[in-house]
């Protein structure tokens, strides 16, 4: 069970870095009607850059009629996207009393056919993006809005303030009196019942998870500045590998590799350094070191380097990593930070000469598919 925060504008300016020390996750409002949320893009920003794991995102409906209710999904879809949230992200579906009495003053009667018919056309809609969809609801609303078939069918999120939960759901916000360093007032507090890893807490660690942060980067370059994210959130991690802090002006491969682990939790997992070489060491540490670079590797995998030899075995000096994204026909494709200066992918064959090696971490089995996945 992990224990999270669900948050929206209502909590004003928020310190991550302290939030971040103190929860597992968090679920943000993205927004209401066509509206989004007027902190959404600042508290993606602010998690991303601390490392806070976004389990997802609720929109909150005043739709009046089943059309409107896709259409609120379609703007929370384009949120979602420019807020570059991959697809492991679930998106509730908010239908509460406050949906209906908006309504009525419209003079539009909502009931429990029109929550069930909201709640299908607004999910199927996610679900068409090829996102999770998700219904939050309280108990009141899950006896006597919603059929048991239909909560069944997507991720349930339950607000039931009594206790332990009193139906089953795959996250529960037990509270609304939280109190968390960071975040001034009171804050509505989760829990998250990891029910497929119940043993060894792995859910949400795998390499698809830890892949769909590098494709969430792909694009991101000196040219544009937006390295200087990868570069912060790295920086903003402690202790610093050798206690050095990178510098923009520094070689930021390396660097990537551990910030993409810093915001997919996985640090126990692959480490942090901003040096390929010393990178190895971790990796020899962890017993994770693959000194052959002619296997076949899989997704997820962490790939080495050496330029300045051109054939196998290479043993040489690590001068650059990435990670690898898939394997087909003999072809890896990797996905690099400082590619060309820039996150980039690369496409070589399998046993190519230049590669020094690969570090394979202890990832869960199971995952989340490509929150975009290579052409072909």
């Amino acid at each position: 069970m992990k224990k999270g925060i669900d948050i929206s504008y209502w909590q004003g300016n928020i310190d991550f870095s302290k939030v971040a020390k103190n929860v597992d996750f968090v679920i943000l409002r993205e927004g209401y009607r066509k509206t989004v949320d007027p902190k959404f893009m600042e508290y993606v920003n602010g998690c991303k850059k601390n490392g806070i794991p976004i389990k997802g995102v609720y929109h909150f409906c005043y739709a009046t009629s089943a059309a409107g209710a896709r259409e609120e999904a379609a703007v929370c879809m384009e949120n979602i996207k420019k807020a570059g949230l991959g697809k492991d992200v679930i998106v509730f579906f908010d239908f509460e009393y406050d949906t209906v009495e908006k309504a009525a003053a419209q003079g539009v009667k909502l009931g429990k056919s029109e929550c069930i018919l909201f709640t299908k056309e607004f999910c199927t809609y996610v679900a068409s993006q090829g996102y999770t969809p998700g219904i939050y609801s309280n108990l009141d609303y899950y006896r006597n809005m919603y059929e048991p078939d239909l909560i069944k069918k997507y991720v349930f999120w339950l607000a039931d303030y009594s206790g332990e939960a009193d139906v089953p759901c795959a996250y529960h916000q037990y509270t609304n009196k939280g109190k968390v360093p960071g975040i001034n007032g009171d804050i509505d507090m989760d829990y998250f019942y990891d029910t497929e890893n119940k043993e060894d807490g792995n859910m949400g660690r795998t390499a698809q998870d830890y892949l769909n942060v590098w494709r969430s980067w792909l694009g991101f370059s000196e040219a544009n500045g937006k390295f200087k994210q990868i570069i912060d959130l790295y920086n903003s991690h402690k202790p610093l590998a050798r206690g050095y802090a990178v510098q923009y002006r520094d070689e930021w491969c390396d660097t990537t590799v551990s910030a993409a682990a810093i915001a997919a939790g996985m640090v126990d997992l692959i480490g942090t350094e901003c040096g390929c070489e010393e990178h190895v060491k971790i990796f020899k540490a962890k017993g994770i070191w693959i000194e052959d670079g002619t296997i076949v590797p899989k997704p997820g995998y962490i790939i080495l380097y050496n330029w300045d030899q051109g054939y196998q075995p290479n043993d040489g000096y690590s001068d650059h990593i990435g990670v690898v994204e898939s394997v087909s026909n003999g072809q890896i494709t990797c996905i690099e930070g400082n590619k060309g200066e820039a996150v980039a992918r690369r496409v070589l064959s399998v046993g190519n000469g230049n590669i020094r090696g690969y570090a394979a971490p202890k990832y869960d089995s199971q995952g989340t598919v490509p929150s975009n996945p290579p052409a072909g």
